[in-house]
């Protein structure tokens, strides 16, 4: 290449414009881009009170240390048109008592739902075995099929709580005990 021919050639054809130049367009192009999608498709926190509700959790271990006195245990079973749970402990909640049944999926907020058992007086669920020492009672809600994934449950009454993170539940029996370590 001599240079009166460089002189000769239009400045497109010179690698080194394109260079100069295309590479701040392509970060100014690739900015944009960042930013349209940081802007939308922004995840949801869990809980928007998340430092708050874990202040409340660590201040509130009573309602548990409760549940492993009473050695609480419940059986969570899927049935048509609803839900199964066969709690046992040393000493259960009132016949009329609701316990509420809590589901928190570990990662989207939005498929997290609620459940008020109420003692199955109709006989929709079968009995479970029981352990030898322990009182129980059938408790039923009507559901929806509990969706596969990660969960967090949470079981509540009055004066204690049972919780445990399981999964995936997809109709198979979810334990949750008091007395377990998991």
């Amino acid at each position: 290449m001599n240079p009166e021919s460089a002189a000769q050639r239009p400045p497109w054809r010179e690698p080194y414009v394109w260079m100069v130049a295309g590479i701040p367009v392509l970060a100014i192009c690739l900015g944009v881009v960042m930013l349209t999608v940081a802007k939308t498709g922004a995840d949801s926190l869990v809980d928007d009170n998340y430092y708050k509700r874990g202040v409340e959790i660590n201040k509130d271990t009573t309602a548990r240390q409760r549940a492993a006195q009473l050695r609480m245990g419940i059986f969570v079973t899927q049935r048509p048109g609803g839900v199964c749970a066969h709690l046992q402990g040393e000493t259960l909640p009132g016949a009329n008592e609701v316990l509420s049944l809590r589901f928190a999926h570990i990662a989207r907020r939005e498929l997290d739902y609620a459940l008020s058992l109420t003692a199955d007086a109709s006989g929709r669920c079968p009995a479970g075995a029981t352990d030898s020492g322990l009182q129980s009672r059938t408790y039923w809600a009507p559901a929806a099929a509990i969706q596969r994934g990660q969960w967090s449950a949470t079981l509540a009454a009055q004066d204690w709580r049972l919780s445990r993170r399981a999964g995936p539940v997809d109709g198979q029996v979810l334990e949750i005990d008091s007395l377990a370590t998991r």
